[in-house]
């Protein structure tokens, strides 16, 4: 098999996996989340989802060592750093996350202090919350394993860890209901998510020492370990910024909801975007599924063909998103109602979520591009100051929306981030800037108008709220955007290439 056909293959499972764990993660939350939101009530489990992103901010502490370690994994794989090889880059940066893993706790423990302010409880009915957070907390023991998910991914092995999590996935929603059930609230489910999460670690462990030759990780001396250390905090700041960033946008939305609306109202801002949320996370994977194989042509020199595939990735990108999200604009509604009851709807949360998954997917590819080739620093200060407008605009406009935060994050996004982004990536792989963004620009003046039509013609017609209609009306939807997309955005010359290689998966 030639170089070509490897790497769309290695991607093809990889992607492959992450499909299979998004439809079994889709399915499972669908059935299950009616009776959550029933056996829990909307208070408990507005306050699980709101504790578990409060908890991600504790990761911010990490300052950026795993970004730093990937390109570290990288070179070494690569035979392009003379000064260390792969035994002493895993064995060096196990010793400096076990570190950083104290560090965690302690800003755990201070978060503690301040949960009252956040949840607007006090006494006896803040208690449940604050063993849930301890609980919790457990978690950051395993940060060190990091180490080993980076290894994975780094050696396009992403493949694995997806089957590991469908595993954590079921053990989780399967704890997560039966606790949930008898009566165990909020702290069930925490203590269900730790369990999944121990789990999936001790497979990991498991698979790395299958691989690996752990004598040598013992026998490897510390003479080399000073200088590895400092660069491993040279290469951190900027890694520091992207994660901050991140953390931020993406776990402030139902914090700010919470502040300024109440608890009880994270639980619909939450539940409207579900379906958005479960297509965005696959969406993401297509980027985190093809990023290794992109940094392994662009390590080869051939520049040319690295033009060629990351232009047809965006384009793969843009067609995904609009051919799953916008049926889920037109038919979210429907969705809502039939799952889960009417009143947890919002047009405008659908809409700006929908918004903010397409251009978060296409940043999630470049930013994966930049951390493997080692570009990481040309985007930090864009970032940060995203972050800072993200954060400032979502904050205004929750005062006045409840979907303000969103609405924050899709100006701070159409408005600066992601062509500030799109040019960085233009400019480090010297690529060409208006066929990059016209890939972009395209595919979103389609979905545009293919919403206008699919909304008009569905409303020629009278639908029962019932699962078989849903299903029926989302399958014409998406069929009919991905045949508008596929004649209009692709040329025949793209579309036999893409037709011949799904014929390579079989």
């Amino acid at each position: 098999m030639n170089s070509s056909k490897l790497h769309f293959s290695n991607t093809a499972f990889n992607f492959s996996t992450n499909l299979a764990k998004s439809l079994i993660s889709m399915i499972i939350g669908l059935v299950l989340t009616p009776f959550l939101v029933t056996w829990l009530g909307d208070d408990i489990f507005a306050q699980n989802r709101l504790l578990l992103d409060l908890f991600s901010y504790v990761g911010i502490f990490e300052l950026g060592l795993v970004g730093a370690i990937y390109p570290l994994i990288i070179n070494s794989l690569n035979n392009r750093d003379g000064d260390f090889d792969l035994y002493q880059v895993i064995s060096y940066s196990f010793r400096i996350f076990l570190k950083q893993s104290f560090l965690l706790l302690v800003v755990s423990a201070v978060m503690f202090l301040f949960l009252n302010f956040f949840f607007n409880l006090s006494g006896p009915h803040l208690f449940p919350i604050q063993m849930s957070w301890g609980i919790y907390s457990l978690i950051l023991i395993l940060f060190p394993i990091n180490v080993l998910r980076i290894y994975f991914d780094s050696i396009q092995k992403i493949s694995l860890i997806n089957i590991l999590l469908i595993v954590q996935l079921i053990v989780v929603q399967s704890l997560c209901a039966f606790l949930a059930w008898k009566g165990f609230g909020l702290i069930g489910q925490i203590s269900a998510n730790v369990v999944g999460i121990f789990i999936l670690n001790i497979l990991i462990i498991v698979f790395f020492l299958r691989s690996f030759d752990l004598t040598k990780l013992r026998k490897q001396s510390l003479l080399k370990f000073e200088d590895f250390k400092k660069r491993v905090w040279e290469l951190n700041w900027n890694s520091f910024a992207q994660s901050t960033s991140g953390k931020i946008c993406l776990y402030t939305d139902n914090v700010l909801v919470g502040l300024f609306w109440g608890v009880s109202a994270v639980t619909p801002f939450f539940l409207c975007q579900k379906i958005v949320s479960i297509i965005q996370q696959q969406l993401l994977s297509i980027g985190s599924s093809s990023w290794a194989s992109l940094i392994d042509i662009w390590n080869s020199g051939d520049r040319s063909r690295f033009e060629e595939k990351i232009f047809e990735s965006n384009k793969f990108i843009m067609i995904a998103s609009i051919s799953f999200l916008v049926p889920v604009l037109v038919l979210n509604k429907l969705f809502i109602q039939v799952w889960i009851g009417l009143q947890y709807f919002s047009f405008e949360v659908t809409l700006f979520a929908i918004f903010v998954a397409i251009f978060q997917s296409l940043i999630s590819f470049w930013g994966w591009l930049l951390t493997g080739s080692g570009k990481l620093k040309s985007m930090t200060k864009p970032t940060l100051i995203y972050s800072g407008l993200n954060l400032c605009l979502s904050v205004l406009f929750s005062y006045y929306y409840k979907f303000g935060p969103l609405l924050g994050t899709v100006v701070a996004l159409v408005f600066y981030y992601n062509w500030s982004l799109g040019a960085i990536i233009c400019n480090e792989f010297r690529l060409q800037k208006l066929k990059f963004f016209m890939a972009v620009l395209q595919p979103i003046l389609l979905g545009f108008i293919s919403y206008f039509v699919l909304n008009y013609g569905l409303s020629f017609f009278s639908f029962e709220a019932t699962w078989v209609n849903l299903v029926v009306l989302s399958g014409i939807s998406f069929v009919f955007m991905i045949m508008i997309s596929v004649i209009i955005l692709l040329n025949s010359r793209e579309r036999k290439i893409w037709l011949r290689r799904f014929r390579l998966i079989k």
